[in-house]
């Protein structure tokens, strides 16, 4: 997703010159880039699944075996879901994009 994060609204602010330096603006900010973020995990699970284990711990199962989990108590009350499937999702999410 482009144009995600904080960077749009600070990029407006100080644009239209209401943009202010907090404290010394010399401290330290911790960042990535998405495209970083992405690279690194992608660059993990194709090195080792141990580093995927050492960096996300047992999330790192989620990645590497998955999860099946299923709503049953909310079907068997009676709800709904408006996207029931991921290409239903994905198409109600393109439409948001176009």
């Amino acid at each position: 997703m482009r144009g995600g994060g904080a960077f749009p609204g600070l990029d407006l602010a100080a644009r239209l010159g209401l943009g202010a330096r907090i404290g010394d603006g010399r401290q330290p900010v911790p960042w990535v880039h998405l495209d970083d973020a992405i690279a690194l995990l992608r660059f993990a699970a194709a090195n080792a699944a141990w580093m995927l284990r050492r960096m996300l711990g047992e999330m790192s199962e989620l990645l590497t075996q998955g999860q099946r989990v299923a709503p049953i108590v909310a079907l068997r009350a009676g709800f709904r879901f408006a996207c029931p499937s991921l290409s239903a999702a994905l198409r109600q999410l393109a439409k948001g994009t176009a």
